[in-house]
């Protein structure tokens, strides 16, 4: 299982298992750098861990690879609604109504960063956030 020590992270929320889930995630990518939805899940574990900068990066290259990816642009628009920044917040919710159409989430999200300016009142809270 490629997750388990990301599931063992979940259950007992002990650090060190969510270190060892980006070792094995980062191994996995060295071997097949081309996989999408590996950078995603790699960009969420760093999220996780509060290394905004490493999630932001790997969730692009995850969208390098295939922009349809639902996760990293969630991943992005948390990152950007707690940096603050709106015009880039609002980039990626477009882009996740764009490949995401029907999806109830996304464009309830949408709709109300359209008529909210304050990013903060978007209900971004279905990322999962750090227990600790």
């Amino acid at each position: 299982n490629d997750n388990a020590d990301f599931d063992l992270y979940i259950k007992l929320h002990r650090e060190s298992y969510l270190e060892a889930a980006i070792s094995a995630m980062s191994e996995s990518l060295r071997i097949n750098p081309a996989y999408p939805g590996r950078y995603g899940e790699l960009g969420f574990y760093y999220y996780l861990k509060g290394d905004y900068a490493r999630a932001l990066e790997n969730s692009e290259r995850d969208l390098a690879l295939d922009p349809t990816q639902l996760s990293p642009l969630l991943i992005e628009a948390k990152i950007y609604q707690q940096r603050h920044d709106r015009q880039s917040l609002m980039r990626v919710l477009a882009q996740a109504v764009k490949y995401h159409p029907d999806n109830q989430q996304v464009e309830f999200l949408w709709l109300i960063a359209q008529r909210d300016p304050n990013p903060d009142n978007i209900p971004l809270n279905i990322i999962y956030s750090n227990p600790s």
